[in-house]
């Protein structure tokens, strides 16, 4: 092997460690912190956050965000300050609000419905809650339904955000988890 092919498969193999490859419509990376006041991560084409001022989600438009999926319960937006859809409309940004949480639950229907809705857009998405938790929930859930990630892999990418689970820690070892 030459050096110059061996160095591109080097940087190759390294890139592989942080960024998966694209399985659909969206590139997908290891979240990382973008913006800690509303824990704002990025993974590839998809945003996880918690819940965006009117400030912050007009940066995200002008970044290409085209589709945001509000994942809040209607109590909880009962208690914001702007009308978060009407903001949207005028960016022609679209918007999914799916209930999720609190008296709603947490219902398979919630991300069949999110997946649609992203397989008819191009650019990026936002998935925002409250604090980023759900949002992360989700984005794994549709990962492994839409994407065809295993659930192992979306538990690695959705612990680089706001997936945590003390009882993974307390076992001491690797866990892994099947589909029924």
């Amino acid at each position: 092997m030459t050096d110059k092919t061996f160095t591109l498969f080097l940087a190759i193999v390294l890139l592989s460690t942080t960024t998966f490859a694209q399985k659909g419509n969206f590139a997908v990376n290891e979240p990382v912190m973008i913006d800690n006041s509303y824990s704002l991560y990025q993974a590839g084409d998809i945003f996880l956050a918690g819940q965006p001022t009117q400030e912050n989600l007009d940066s995200l438009v002008k970044i290409g965000v085209t589709l945001v999926v509000n994942l809040r319960t209607k109590s909880e937006m009962d208690l914001l300050n702007f009308d978060e859809a009407k903001v949207l409309k005028k960016s022609n940004v679209q918007y999914l609000h799916i209930s999720m949480g609190g008296d709603d639950g947490y219902k398979a229907e919630a991300i069949e419905r999110m997946g649609k809705k992203m397989k008819s857009v191009e650019g990026k998405v936002l998935i925002h809650c409250r604090g980023a938790g759900r949002a992360t929930y989700a984005w794994m859930a549709w990962l492994v339904n839409f994407e065809k990630y295993s659930i192992d892999e979306a538990i690695a990418l959705g612990s680089k955000a706001r997936f945590y689970v003390p009882f993974f820690d307390l076992l001491g070892y690797p866990v892994t988890i099947k589909k029924k």
